[in-house]
């Protein structure tokens, strides 16, 4: 039998639950334990900021929407709609923009008449919230919370996140769609790096419990996103009249059932009364616009075979 040694001065005895276990390596008693303190949210975002990488993303962000507002300008008084950039592979386009007052009401009515309201259906919460017997009336329909992390800064953070101006006002098309492109690639890395920060941010327990961290550039906050109810219940505890009421058609599931072939765009359209057409202005690569294209033409198809079906 292998004698176990002694560590009376072992420092790894926490017991702290905000701790990660692990072995100890300094003697061989196998139930100690070296004890890692788990980052919090707060040390988390301050290390992000000291890194330089929080900062970085806010100048890749300000300057690809220079860069973007520079080429808006100089495309617009073009005849063309439609820029190709081929060498960059890029693609900037004007592309109309209808802007609508919708009658929820009586879209709301159709698709209760068609037995898709519940299916189709989200509380306004931004109405509902302005009517305090109706909310109260919800509250025993509200779904689990679902949370975001929101950094806030201080004088020292403002200032670390203080972006200089982009001057590009000389610089040809053909200059400008080249730094979109070299800038949009940083930013989208930049971008990815802060979602995962902010995955691990919000498994942080001390967050959790205290909503609000402090740190050395400001503090990072537990955010509540507005609330989601349990529409099917509410339909089958008061009927659709609420519902019709307070309700906005969910746009994924539009766009699923009009693939279904269960809607048509023009189901949609005649609670629609269009108040102005906007351009806007919009800049991607051509490859993820020929992918949008081949999805949308397929779900035209899909939905034309349903309804051929139906």
């Amino acid at each position: 039998m292998t004698e176990v040694k002694n560590c009376d001065n072992c420092i790894y005895q926490s017991g702290r639950p905000e701790f990660d276990l692990k072995k100890c390596k300094r003697c061989s008693r196998t139930e100690k334990a070296l004890f890692e303190p788990i980052p919090t949210a707060a040390y988390l975002m301050e290390s992000f900021m000291m890194k330089g990488t929080y900062p970085t993303l806010k100048l890749y962000e300000k300057h690809l929407k220079q860069v973007k507002d520079t080429m808006k300008s100089k495309l617009l008084s073009s005849e063309e709609r439609r820029h190709e950039f081929k060498e960059v592979n890029l693609v900037a386009k004007f592309v109309p923009k209808k802007i609508s007052d919708i009658d929820y009401v009586g879209l709301n009515t159709y698709l209760d008449d068609l037995g898709l309201l519940a299916r189709i259906l989200e509380i306004d919460h931004k109405r509902v919230k302005k009517e305090p017997m109706i909310l109260k009336q919800l509250k025993a329909y509200q779904l689990e919370p679902t949370q975001y992390v929101k950094p806030s800064f201080n004088k020292l953070g403002k200032s670390l996140n203080q972006v200089p101006e982009l001057r590009n006002e000389g610089w040809s098309v053909e200059e400008l769609a080249f730094t979109c492109s070299t800038i949009d690639a940083k930013y989208s890395s930049y971008k990815k790096q802060y979602e995962t920060l902010k995955e691990e941010m919000i498994k942080c327990e001390k967050l959790k419990a205290d909503k609000k961290l402090v740190n050395k550039y400001g503090s990072v906050s537990l955010i509540n996103n507005a609330p989601l109810y349990d529409i099917a219940s509410i339909y089958n505890d008061m009927g659709s009249d609420l519902l019709i009421e307070y309700g906005k058609p969910n746009h994924e599931q539009l766009q699923y059932f009009m693939t279904r072939g269960m809607l048509t765009k023009n189901d949609i359209e005649q609670f629609k009364t269009v108040k102005d057409i906007a351009l806007e202005f919009v800049v991607m690569d051509l490859d993820s616009e020929r992918r949008t294209i081949e999805t949308f033409q397929r779900r035209q198809m899909q939905a034309a075979q349903n309804r051929m079906r139906a």
